[in-house]
């Protein structure tokens, strides 16, 4: 079964390209499985975007083409900085359920669902689509 899995990963953190940056550090953390934050794992695979692929911008389509939803890293609106109308449609139209982890200095700091947060959570972060597999 997949699920649709936020990220928002400070700016720092995700200098340069923050789908990658994103991708390792769920993957140094143990998202799959082993010793990490998640210990025996969130789900067994990911992939940035997936099925998910344009939910940030709205789109989704890319460059007028359907999306190929196992595109290595995803695509570049996969990831955005928050916006708070992005916020809102997102908990609107997914559900205050989902789930969200924060990315702070490097590292996951912790993991919520939208319904519990505010956007002063997550703003002058960027939000990483993550299609995740239970």
């Amino acid at each position: 079964m997949h699920f649709l899995y936020l990220v928002s990963i400070d700016k720092e953190t995700a200098k340069g390209d923050p789908r990658k940056k994103t991708m390792n550090i769920l993957d140094r953390e143990n998202f799959c499985g082993g010793e990490g934050y998640w210990s025996r794992g969130k789900g067994d695979g990911f992939v940035i975007g997936g099925g998910d692929s344009g939910l940030l911008s709205g789109k989704k389509k890319f460059k007028g083409k359907e999306r190929d939803c196992y595109q290595w890293g995803g695509y570049p609106d996969d990831a955005m900085i928050a916006t708070k109308e992005m916020f809102e449609r997102i908990k609107k139209e997914e559900g205050e359920e989902t789930e969200i982890a924060f990315i702070r200095d490097g590292a996951v700091e912790s993991e919520s669902t939208l319904g519990k947060i505010t956007f002063g959570e997550i703003k002058n972060t960027y939000l990483v689509v993550v299609d995740a597999h239970i």
